[in-house]
């Protein structure tokens, strides 16, 4: 089995899985620049070491959006969020190739990176409170409003 084929039936499996077609496009834009150059690479042939090396690459990119239809390219690397979602994407592709094919998983022993701190949400400014508390009808709308406010 190659990577193209191994890659074609893990996108459809998703499909069949139920994921629905923004989680099917993820996975294709995640996982192409990874198969891209491998198409013909017996799946076997792909080591652990080969995969560090393509996260490193990830890591270490100085322009984004090289290639893309629907942005232009821009300077600077990826995101520790965008490295992470590439792990996660090569991670699930590699477990379905290990239990559909019977191969070593090469990913087994890359750790994913953790979760991003989860953000605080932002105060609105006390301005923009009154203006909005202001803004409040006096009639039973407006009581409910300005109390969902406070």
């Amino acid at each position: 089995m190659n990577l193209s084929s191994a890659f074609d039936d893990f996108l459809l499996a998703k499909q069949a899985d139920g994921c629905r077609p923004k989680t099917i496009l993820w996975y294709r834009s995640l996982l192409a620049p990874f198969v891209a150059g491998r198409e013909d690479r017996p799946l076997a042939s792909i080591s652990v070491w080969e995969c560090r090396e393509y996260i490193v690459g990830l890591r270490s990119q100085t322009e984004k959006y090289v290639g893309a239809p629907q942005r232009p390219t821009l300077a600077g690397g990826f995101s520790d969020e965008t490295v992470r979602g590439h792990v996660t994407a090569l991670h699930s592709f590699w477990n379905f190739c290990a239990r559909e094919y019977e191969i070593v998983n090469p990913m087994r022993n890359i750790r994913r990176p953790p979760a991003p701190p989860r953000r605080q949400p932002r105060a609105i400014a006390p301005a923009d409170f009154v203006r909005l508390f202001n803004a409040t009808r006096d009639d039973d709308a407006g009581i409910r409003d300005r109390a969902l406010l406070v």
